[in-house]
């Protein structure tokens, strides 16, 4: 558990499955909220962050994709351990990307150590041309001791809270190692970041509300007139 003032603790996530099953396209709708017709497939591993608040406490999450090849396997093994969080993709309309999973279940539990699986069917959209049932994937997740859900890197389903649900309850867990000591000073930290954060957000809408004030300041046309200036033109 990090003691940087930046976050409190460091959440590794990754991202497995076969090559295809959309786990770049995930990730990209997760952290960037874009999808792309066309990407180019993971060489080996490559990863994204961002940081979050959860449950009073700064989250630095990472997310770590993976190449789905078998030729990348070995590289990818190197990047099981010390993670929170692993999520087993597959394509709800692709047989053989949910065949392949026993295999990929085998790789977690012989390099990750008690760590929370979240079985996922991608391509939700495309449910009514699926191969794989809802209750194959929810069997094979129970079988696992696993979540289980199903999500469209397209549209957006379920991407939120699929993260959102697996994040939360690593970051309770690792609240529940933190000691007496460490909890007092992290509650107390992010208070202190979040006072700070409020009173620049105040400082930021009393400026903008000021300058929007000045913008509607009605601009004179002024004429010089002198009252007390004698008029030229008269009687005689």
């Amino acid at each position: 558990m990090s003691t940087n003032q930046e976050y409190h603790h460091l959440v590794k996530l990754i991202v497995l499955g076969d090559t295809g099953v959309g786990k770049t396209s995930i990730i990209l709708k997760y952290i960037e909220n874009k999808f792309l017709l066309t990407v180019p497939s993971t060489i080996a591993v490559d990863f994204k962050f961002q940081v979050l608040n959860i449950l009073n406490r700064k989250v630095r999450v990472q997310v770590w994709d993976t190449a789905g090849q078998e030729i990348f396997r070995g590289i990818v093994r190197n990047y099981y351990r010390r993670s929170h969080g692993v999520i087993l993709i597959y394509d709800v309309v692709n047989k053989n990307s949910f065949d392949s999973l026993p295999s990929w279940f085998e790789e977690i539990e012989e390099n990750c150590d008690h760590t929370n699986i979240v079985l996922t069917g991608n391509k939700y959209d495309l449910c009514q041309s699926r191969k794989v049932k809802i209750e194959e994937g929810a069997k094979l997740a129970e079988e696992h001791k696993s979540e289980y859900i199903e999500v469209s890197a397209k549209s957006g389903h379920n991407i939120q809270k699929m993260f959102e649900k697996l994040i939360t309850k690593i970051v309770a867990q690792l609240i529940e190692e933190e000691t007496e000591e460490e909890k007092e000073m992290f509650e107390k930290s992010f208070k202190k970041q979040e006072s700070e954060k409020n009173k620049s957000i105040l400082n930021e809408n009393e400026n903008e509300t000021e300058k929007n004030n000045d913008d509607e300041i009605p601009k004179l046309n002024v004429i010089n007139a002198n009252p007390n200036k004698e008029s030229n033109s008269g009687c005689c």
